[in-house]
């Protein structure tokens, strides 16, 4: 499962299936913030995302590594 890893939202949908694509399979849409959300593949490319203040989903596996 692919979930938004880095949002604090009370409403945010988390998991990625429920967010609004935008036509590029690495991009979506939340539409309870109306913010940008990025499919990353690493930890690194979140921690990325997260210090830029962008939101970032990535697969759930990639935490238990």
């Amino acid at each position: 499962m692919i979930r938004v890893a880095n949002c604090s939202e009370d409403n945010c949908p988390k998991d990625w299936t429920n967010l609004e694509k935008s036509g590029e399979s690495h991009l979506a849409l939340c539409l309870v913030c109306f913010r940008k959300v990025t499919h990353v593949e690493t930890l690194e490319d979140l921690n990325a995302r997260s210090e830029i203040g962008e939101k970032a989903a990535i697969h759930c596996d990639k935490f238990n590594k």
